[in-house]
């Protein structure tokens, strides 16, 4: 069982929180158990067009992030 405080809508799903609020609600509260569902938070990610591309490049770098003695 999952309980997220807090669920980012990326790339185009991002556009979801802005146009069909209510739907997103609706969908939370009807597969969600209601005492969770009522604490999650959900959000746009704040990348804009660049979220896709942002984290691919952070999965290209990852191994270097992870560990940058290493490489």
């Amino acid at each position: 069982m999952l309980n997220p405080g807090l669920i980012v809508f990326g790339g185009f799903l991002r556009v979801f929180c802005a146009y069909a609020p209510s739907v997103l609600r609706e969908e939370l509260a009807r597969r969600s158990m209601g005492a969770p569902g009522d604490l999650v938070r959900v959000v746009p990610a704040t990348l804009g067009a660049d979220t896709l591309a942002i984290g691919a490049a952070e999965m290209a770098f990852g191994p270097v992030l992870f560990d940058p003695a290493g490489i």
